[in-house]
């Protein structure tokens, strides 16, 4: 029998990787018994662990020299099976130029074989020097499409497919086809794939590159509508809005639930927002809420698994369309409490959901999730909590969803945290790793914004569970607090929330203030006089409602020598028709509208905001960000105010700086302020006066301050939590 492994003898050897030893002994061995083919095998791997590439092909080439031709067929298959093991070993070592170097001489010996490929392709991307034109030189497509069922190593070609998808190409595209069309199990290998493009659509910013995956289980799949939804959130990441409608039109054609049509509207009416096209939204606004009620009404039990984890978002443009949160919210919670349960249901581990007693620690430990702890609003206005936290009582831990780390990232928040965690796409292991830390309170920062995040926060895994920023309260019922302040919310709020109100004693928001870079705005690059009133509305597409912008351009009307300037997100053909024929309909002439280029960064977004002598704001959705930066850059501002969440962030922060100038109630007051400060240059001093003065005395501007009332609020929690725990184990 031929021995197809190393001699025993040379074990230690290896170990020590003393190859120039194991030549001499095979040698040897050799000349003990010249008749076994075997020797000569593992003298040329000898050869070639030593770096001795030509003296190991030649080693082999005598042996094959001497044989017919099925004989050379036999040795070809036993140097492979010596060869393949010897890389696998190799590879287990991490020595991958070694394994790699071994399959390159599999590859001459038998250039078809798909899974030496396959391999080879693996070690390329290990020694991080993988080109995608490999695929084709190797011609592995080709040979897939010629092997016979069960030549091809299922779970190795799964392995590489993963690795090479991460590599945006063509290739990587025809590689994904050619591999799902040997696949046996198609059903099993789609979403493998599947998550591999949401990866590189959402967190990679290829989504045009996701599109072509998408494309791939269309062919297999073409009545799924889980591809058409994801192929519509893949254009509408690449801001290819035309072929994002077209899709949701496909969508909504072949909805036959209330679910299905519930989402297909939404679909609609959220691309019309960021296109920032109002009369579509508001001719789309009245069918949506009557699906909503009766979403609401039906409580469907069963939800398709593609929408189980993300329908919560659908009530998302009330917001923007109506201020009424009695109504909004009850259709909010009811939805919620509905995307809980299915996101419950189709949980993999049931065992995250089993309440534990939780032990105390020395420090509370205070876990948040979010996946915007970069430059974005979430990042800018909650930094400030982490650089105060006090470490000696807190225990913070960061768990970043779907977000990678930024240079803002690690001095703001990875720095002033005791353990940071990222996770993708994957909610059910962030909430195991929750209750693994166990988390005593578990802050989500993302709220209504993301779906992935109120996964997470569905599942229960700490406790106590809060929401701070986001968009507002979600509803969601595992979350037990959401962080307001005496002004951000009516009295009466507690009324239609679900979520307990935990308002804070000063303000639910400070901040110590905001870098301001260099402008690359002037009027009269711009062309504007030098005199001139100027305006200024600085709110993405989703928040410039129809009515406030007619209320807007009553202003920009009455208030002689005026200029508007808009900037933010949405279509800019759409924004300029938009804006125009509402100038159009009040008579103002084009020539006072101005469109802003968006700016490279937050710091010249600042800077730029100097241009302005007033600033208008929106409604039903207020600034909160840039009401903040207005404020501190001392502009006077004008807000309606409203009854929602999002249309008291203005009116909150105003207040906390001592400003009741430019705060209106009704529509009346929104442009009788906005006229008046347009109209009285003296009154606009005294408000900028006010607001520099109150970077010294507000709460707003005092971060230090607010993170102490957090911190007691978290205490304060935490010991209801307790109290309650010791009074149910009483009652047992």
């Amino acid at each position: 029998m031929i021995n197809m492994t190393w001699n025993t003898k040379v074990t230690q050897l290896l170990d020590e990787e003393n190859y120039t030893a194991i030549i001499d002994f095979y040698e040897v061995e050799i000349n003990k018994n010249t008749e076994d083919i075997s020797l000569y095998w593992y003298l040329g791997l000898a050869y070639l662990l030593s770096g001795q590439e030509a003296e190991a092909g030649t080693t082999w080439l005598a042996v094959f020299s001497e044989g017919n031709e099925s004989m050379i067929d036999a040795w070809t298959k036993e140097l492979i099976e010596v060869l393949e093991t010897e890389a696998q070993r190799q590879l287990t070592l991490k020595n991958y130029q070694l394994s790699w170097l071994i399959r390159q001489q599999i590859l001459e010996l038998a250039p078809t074989l798909v899974n030496n490929l396959l391999h080879l392709v693996g070690l390329e991307i290990m020694l991080e020097r993988y080109q995608s034109n490999i695929l084709k030189e190797l011609q592995i497509l080709e040979l897939l499409e010629q092997s016979e069922p069960n030549a091809v190593d299922l779970n190795l070609l799964l392995a590489i497919l993963k690795d090479v998808l991460k590599f945006p190409a063509f290739e990587s595209v025809d590689f994904a086809r050619a591999s799902v069309k040997y696949h046996p199990n198609k059903k099993a290998l789609i979403p493998e794939i599947n998550q591999i493009a949401n990866q590189m659509a959402y967190e990679e910013r290829y989504p045009l590159y996701a599109i072509d995956l998408n494309n791939i289980f269309l062919e297999y799949e073409p009545e799924n509508l889980l591809h058409c939804k994801q192929r519509f959130w893949y254009y509408t990441t690449a801001n290819r809005t035309d072929e994002a409608l077209e899709v949701a039109q496909e969508f909504q054609q072949r909805a036959n639930t209330i679910l299905l049509k519930v989402y297909a509207s939404y679909l609609l009416i959220h691309l019309e927002i960021i296109r920032a096209d109002w009369t579509a939204v508001m001719n789309l606004a009245v069918k949506h809420k009557e699906l909503l009620r009766d979403l609401a009404t039906e409580k469907p039990l069963v939800v398709p698994n593609f929408l189980a984890i993300e329908f919560m978002i659908v009530p998302y443009p009330l917001f923007y369309i109506q201020d009424n949160p009695v109504e909004n919210r009850a259709l909010i919670n009811e939805i919620s409490r509905l995307f809980q349960n299915s996101t419950r249901k189709v949980l993999g581990d049931q065992t995250i959901l089993k309440p534990e007693k939780h032990q105390p620690h020395e420090r509370l430990r205070i876990g948040y999730v979010a996946h915007t702890l970069r430059a974005h609003s979430v990042g800018w206005l909650s930094r400030w909590l982490f650089y105060y936290h006090n470490r000696q009582e807190f225990e913070i831990r960061i768990y970043l969803l779907s977000q990678s780390e930024q240079d803002f990232t690690k001095t703001w928040f990875t720095a002033n945290a005791d353990q940071v965690s990222y996770f993708n796409r994957d909610t059910s292991a962030l909430a195991k790793q929750v209750k693994a830390d166990e988390i005593d309170i578990l802050v989500d920062l993302d709220s209504l914004t993301l779906n992935l995040t109120c996964q997470v926060m569905s599942y229960k895994p700490a406790p106590i569970q809060v929401t701070w920023l986001g968009l507002d309260a979600s509803g969601i019922p595992a979350i037990d607090y959401f962080i307001a302040d005496p002004y951000v919310l009516p009295d009466n709020a507690q009324d239609y929330y679900r979520e307990k109100i935990w308002r804070l004693p000063q303000t639910y928001l400070a901040v110590n203030g905001f870098e301001i870079g260099i402008p690359d705005l002037r009027r009269d690059t711009l062309d504007i006089p030098a005199d001139a009133v100027v305006y200024l509305n600085i709110q993405n597409a989703a928040k410039r409602h129809p009515h406030t912008l007619d209320l807007q351009m009553q202003i920009i009307k009455a208030v002689p020598n005026s200029y508007f300037l808009t900037k933010g997100t949405g279509d800019p053909a759409v924004i300029a028709k938009v804006f125009t024929q509402a100038a159009q309909s009040h008579g103002i002439s084009l020539d006072r509208l101005r469109f802003l280029p968006r700016t490279p960064n937050e710091e010249t977004h600042r800077a730029n905001l100097a241009i302005a002598d007033i600033v208008l704001d929106t409604y039903p959705y207020n600034g909160a960000t840039t009401t903040l930066e207005v404020l501190w850059l001392g502009i006077p501002l004008v807000t309606r105010v409203g009854q929602q969440f999002a249309a008291r962030n203005s009116y909150a922060f105003m207040m906390q700086v001592g400003l009741t100038e430019g705060i209106a109630w009704t529509d009346e007051e929104y442009v009788e302020w906005g006229i008046k400060l347009g109209t009285n240059p003296e009154l606009r001093q005294q408000i900028r006066t006010k607001l520099r003065q109150s970077r010294q005395t507000s709460p707003l501007w005092n971060a230090q301050k607010f993170t102490r009332d957090m911190e007691q609020a978290y205490q304060q929690m935490w010991a209801k939590y307790v109290t309650k725990q010791q009074a149910d184990a009483d009652d047992v």
